[in-house]
């Protein structure tokens, strides 16, 4: 049994294992407004999770470049970062690299499969 609180519009706001000031209504775990509840909570974790990890991407390139401008200033030497760090950053940059000079020698990202190549 759960105590829920609900807002004007009946629906539950909020879910307590006991009896708190404003969940004073007592439902069973198998109720449907309370797996409701639970089910529109978990998406909207699930959707701001996602954004989060999205924004996880942006911010690591931010990152390096705010580190690889502290070094380009001598603000702190690239030494000065934990091994782990160094190693990261020099993979990454390896990467991009071997990325962007695979594209400057061949401008097609992507090609058709000529009929000399096909499987058929």
């Amino acid at each position: 049994m759960f105590f829920v609180k609900r807002n004007v519009d009946n629906k539950i706001v909020a879910i307590a294992d006991v009896e708190i000031d404003g969940c004073d209504e007592q439902l069973a775990a198998n109720h449907p407004d309370i797996i409701g509840f639970l089910k529109s909570a978990s998406a909207t974790q699930h959707t701001a999770l996602d954004q989060l990890q999205d924004s996880d991407v942006t911010l690591i390139r931010v990152l390096e470049d705010m580190i690889n401008l502290l070094v380009k200033k001598n603000i702190i030497q690239f030494t000065e970062l934990p091994e782990a760090a160094q190693e990261k950053l020099t993979d990454r940059k390896q990467f991009r690299s071997m990325l962007l000079d695979e594209m400057s020698t061949d401008n097609t990202l992507l090609t058709e499969q000529s009929d000399d190549d096909s499987l058929i």
